[in-house]
């Protein structure tokens, strides 16, 4: 059916219109012949893509790119930008006195996110290639995280109509509201810019410190005194905590649920598999285990987490992945349905379209998506594949694992904020595996196509699910999807480019495996499943099953699987602090008998973890840059302490005593 014309009113952005509140019906369903009306009328036109919109949304992507590129691989769970992009965009508006900003603020923030969705590929399976000494280069990770951000943009145009519109009011989207609010919230924009600016300061000194000299160490233990050494000797019992104030970010922002389900798979490893593995060491008279050289009871804690836990912890991702596919399946029925159906209208569509419902031509996303396979294709079989067949199979395993699986991320995010992106990527490394296994393409060529295809699914589904959640976020606003669409194409490039630089500067000086490095848990996972699948050696099928029916039972008791499954495999160091953030984050949103008042607070916590994490993340690149240029501060005279460990424990108690006052500060809702 034609959609009918509409007239179009200019809104002169000298005169300011007063933004309402999103309306009632934006959050339940629509009833029959009802419709929504979003804040920004359809039948007008607004400054949305302009030169300020545009040109500071690149300049912020790149920034939060280089901070949501060095947080995953240290602590493994990838951050979002849209918050601090949102309040930064409120706060220079307020500044620069400028006038009927929302559609510009939210272009802005579409914009400057891309990177904090699309690197999810390089950052989760890549590093796998240094891990396992194999051929990398930085022309790999540019063109993997492109293909990958194309196909995730257009599956979420495929997938926007079924999820935004024909499910509005079922879906929450509790990630896109937090957004839409901290966009209307413009008001408060110059109090959000200060406490963002100034909270970056702290977070990234500390953290420029904590990396670059010995004053204090960046992980605090139970070994700081002998009673701890003893027991972490004898009893493999450890206490481990990163100090790291971006760390510490992580962790309000996780929340405390979710923080303390992956604190409670960390410790049921550290603090119970480990000393139960431990109790049958005096009896041991041969290693057990993959590759594995050492009696356990020679062993400490970590090296027992490193040859047993963490394939438990493996296999409960993995499986976690499986149930949600299961969990997803009538909804990826319905969507795929949805999308057939849009295909179908847009060809027989005449006139003009509301403004609010202008996407990018079919045509169009059909031919994106038939690109990414063909060039996909054509580079398999030109480097690595034997034949045609491996290549196409391949591409075939990347384009419906991708959609497929797209489908349950962009549910997992519709409802809880989050998404299953290293089960669900784990799941489509195991099947294209088999699928090269069964073409006789094993070994080293066998590897690199299947890290190479799982990157290209593992950014497709992150830049899916989240740009679903930013088109909600420009649905609720009445903000136009095409003019979204596009320019998050543009600033895929962009973030590309970034993104593969910081990888390879941190690969040069930390590394991402042995003593020092980065943590870089979904790599080594990865790295830990493909390569005895692919070389014909012995993987450690009973931990991974054990780790899987793990995840079963979880999900039997309602407990989320993948993150218990995250904790069990992360390191204590960097599971502990998310606990201490997410108790940080209650009592911030607690003290107060005013409900207004604590998600006040609430809010600007918020705003301070994103100046944690954006500091702290911009100083650990720094700390690399100087690293790699050779510059060591703590073997200065000065730069170091005689006791950095106890030093740790200080300095961490009076950052969370500073987080805690700053993000109180506020006294009444007026402030």
């Amino acid at each position: 059916m034609a959609h009918p014309q509409v007239g179009k009113f200019q809104i002169d952005s000298e005169v300011e219109e007063k933004v309402q509140a999103l309306p009632d019906n934006a959050f339940t369903p629509l009833a029959d012949g009802e419709e929504y009306v979003p804040v920004l009328s359809p039948q007008k036109e607004y400054k949305e893509v302009t030169l300020y919109s545009a040109s500071l949304g690149l300049v912020l992507g790149a920034i939060f790119t280089v901070a949501a590129t060095y947080m995953p691989l240290k602590v493994g769970q990838g951050i979002t930008s849209d918050v601090p992009i949102a309040a930064i965009g409120i706060g220079l508006a307020a500044v620069l006195g400028r006038k009927n900003v929302l559609g510009e603020n939210t272009i802005m923030q579409c914009i400057g996110s891309t990177g904090s969705m699309v690197n999810s590929g390089i950052l989760f399976v890549l590093p796998a290639l240094f891990i396992l000494q194999m051929q990398n280069s930085y022309s790999q990770f540019v063109w993997t995280t492109i293909l990958g951000g194309v196909l995730g943009i257009a599956y979420a145009i495929i997938l926007r109509n079924y999820f935004v519109q024909h499910m509005h009011g079922r879906y929450p989207f509790p990630g896109s509201l937090a957004t839409t609010e901290i966009l209307l919230s413009g008001s408060q924009g110059g109090s959000s810019l200060k406490v963002l600016v100034s909270s970056s300061i702290v977070g990234g000194l500390a953290d420029f410190i904590t990396n670059s000299f010995g004053w204090w160490n960046s992980v605090f233990t139970s070994r700081f005194c002998a009673l701890g050494e003893q027991v972490a000797g004898q009893y493999k019992m450890l206490l481990a905590i990163d100090v790291e104030a971006a760390v510490l970010a992580m962790g309000y922002m996780t929340g405390l649920r979710y923080a303390a389900i992956i604190a409670a798979g960390s410790l049921f490893g550290w603090w119970c598999l480990i000393p139960f593995v431990n109790f049958f060491a005096d009896g041991q008279t041969v290693p057990v285990g993959n590759n594995v050289v050492k009696l356990i009871k020679t062993m400490s804690p970590e090296e027992i987490f490193r040859n047993y836990v963490r394939f438990i912890g493996i296999g409960t991702l993995a499986m976690s992945g499986i149930l949600g596919v299961f969990k997803m399946a009538p909804f990826i029925g319905i969507a795929f349905k949805d999308a057939l159906t849009g295909i179908l209208k847009t060809r027989s569509q005449s006139g003009e379209v509301l403004r609010t419902q202008r996407d990018l031509p079919m045509p169009w996303i059909m031919g994106a998506i038939t690109a990414v396979a063909v060039i996909f294709t054509v580079i398999m079989k030109s480097t690595y594949a034997d034949t045609w067949i491996q290549s196409v199979l391949i591409t075939a395993v990347l384009l419906v694992g991708s959609f497929l699986f797209s489908v349950v991320g962009t549910t997992s995010i519709a409802f809880t904020a989050s998404e299953p992106v290293s089960g669900l990527t784990l799941l489509t490394i195991l099947i294209g595996a088999q699928a090269m296994i069964s073409t006789g393409l094993v070994g080293d060529a066998g590897i690199m196509v299947v890290l190479l295809m799982a990157a290209v699914v593992c950014s497709c589904l992150f830049m899916t699910g989240c740009f679903v959640g930013d088109l909600k976020a420009g649905f609720w606003l009445g903000i136009t999807p095409r003019k979204m669409q596009e320019w998050k194409l543009i600033s895929i490039i962009i973030s590309a480019f970034i993104s593969a630089g910081v990888v390879m500067l941190l690969a040069k000086s930390f590394g991402f495996s042995g003593q020092g490095s980065l943590v870089a848990p979904q790599a080594n996972a990865v790295a830990a499943v493909i390569s005895p699948m692919m070389s014909g050696q012995a993987a450690p099928w009973m931990l991974y099953i054990v780790g899987a029916w793990l995840a079963v039972f979880l999900d039997m008791m309602k407990v989320p699987a993948l993150a218990f499954g995250l904790g069990l495999y992360i390191p204590l160091e960097l599971n502990l602090p998310l606990l201490i953030g997410g108790l940080i984050s209650y009592i911030v949103s607690s003290r107060s008998k005013d409900s207004l008042l604590n998600k006040l607070r609430h809010h600007r916590g918020i705003l301070i973890s994103s100046g944690f994490v954006a500091g702290g993340s911009l100083m650990g690149v720094l700390s690399a840059c100087l690293r790699v240029a050779g510059y060591d501060f703590a073997a200065l005279p000065w730069g170091h302490t005689e006791n950095p460990e106890f030093w740790s424990l200080i300095m961490y108690g009076l950052l969370c005593s500073y987080f805690i006052w700053y993000a109180t500060r506020p006294k009444s809702c007026e402030e």
